[in-house]
């Protein structure tokens, strides 16, 4: 189990040191993504949050979408992780639309400032947002292509498994550290080909930003 832990662990030193190379070459090496001409029918990623207990976060919204669909002006594009003097909850990231053509590796990255898409090279769908300095890499699962077993038409409506979705669980630890003092984080999903660094064949996901709300926290680390 520790072998396969260090085998991770160095994978995703590997997997940071080579975007920050390309980040400083400011190298691209596919067209599309946001902004892009983008023709791909892959998806970009999908990311959403859930947490345990349900009161723990209040996840961001995207207002050109969740607006129209909940039909108020009076949702946030910034979510909120409410923070207390005893954190013992966990938050689930849904990342769903991974393609299902080939093994994906999947990773979930945070960073405690917002990144640029200019300083990251494009993907076949979407594009990293993080900042390359402050980015923690906080899993990494593998997916193969699922495997279409039972499938019929309902009156509800029909499977599609052109696409699949992961979930990974993340259990908080102290909000108090001093690495989160900026009380900003910012969440981004990608999706790479198993086994390698080709961003050609890569999904990225919106770029979702966190406050930690500290207001109903009344200790502090001691400095």
């Amino acid at each position: 189990m520790m072998k396969r832990l260090s085998t991770w662990y160095w994978r995703g030193l590997r997997f940071t040191a080579s975007l920050l190379l390309l980040w400083l070459s400011h190298t691209v090496l596919a067209n599309g993504g946001f902004g892009g001409d983008d023709t791909s029918p892959i998806p970009s990623l999908s990311l959403n949050q859930l947490s345990v207990p349900a009161d723990l976060i209040r996840p961001p919204y995207r207002i050109s979408t969740d607006n129209a669909l909940w039909g108020k002006a009076d949702l946030t594009e910034v979510g909120t992780i409410y923070a207390n003097n005893d954190i013992t909850g966990r938050i689930d990231f849904l990342i769903s639309g991974i393609r299902n053509d080939m093994a994906m590796d999947v990773y979930l990255a945070y960073s405690t400032r917002p990144g640029s898409t200019d300083l990251w090279i494009s993907s076949v769908a979407g594009r990293m947002e993080l900042d390359p300095l402050t980015l923690e890499i906080v899993a990494v699962v593998r997916l193969q292509p699922a495997i279409r077993f039972y499938e019929r038409t309902t009156p509800l409506g029909n499977a599609v498994i052109t696409t699949q979705s992961t979930v990974i669980s993340v259990n908080l630890s102290d909000l108090r550290l001093p690495q989160l003092q900026g009380n900003e984080l910012f969440f981004q999903a990608l999706a790479v080909k198993s086994d390698s660094l080709d961003f050609a064949d890569s999904q990225a996901s919106e770029l979702d930003e966190f406050i930690i709300d500290r207001s109903n926290q009344s200790n502090r680390l001691k400095q």
